[in-house]
């Protein structure tokens, strides 16, 4: 199932092929995946924690830029359903976002995705284990 979602002025496409949700535009990629994340146009990360949770910023190299087509999908206040995962679509004065909140059998809670950055929320007690190549950063999940 192929899907353009609102972002700003343009759309994003979503992907899902059984449980692994792809979202992408022209310079930014981001698979979701039960165990395993991998997010393309990154230039760093680092991790945080508080007494639940353990939180992964990754920043991007460039803000995201949304293809030109209109979308077919604008979520609203309630969240859209795609899959197994819900997406909620907020806009600020100061950015736009989605919220992602993902399927119990992942290993991780949600995920938000602004224009330069993807926060990722999980467990504290999951251990992370980080590849990094060129462009991407796959994180492991246990």
């Amino acid at each position: 199932m192929k899907l353009r979602i609102k972002w700003g002025n343009g759309s994003l496409y979503t992907e899902l092929h059984e449980d692994t949700l792809i979202i992408y535009s022209s310079n930014f990629s981001l698979e979701l995946r039960p165990r395993t994340i991998i997010i393309d146009n990154y230039r760093g990360y680092r991790i945080g924690e508080d007494n639940k949770r353990k939180y992964i910023y990754v920043y991007l190299k460039e803000k995201i830029n949304p293809y030109a087509t209109p979308p077919q999908i604008t979520p609203a206040k309630k969240p859209v359903l795609i899959g197994d995962y819900q997406i909620v679509y907020t806009t600020t004065k100061y950015d736009i976002y989605y919220t992602i909140i993902t399927p119990g059998y992942t290993l991780y809670e949600y995920v938000i995705i602004t224009s330069d950055e993807v926060g990722i929320a999980l467990s504290r007690k999951r251990e992370t284990y980080f590849e990094e190549t060129d462009n991407k950063l796959i994180v492991y999940l246990v």
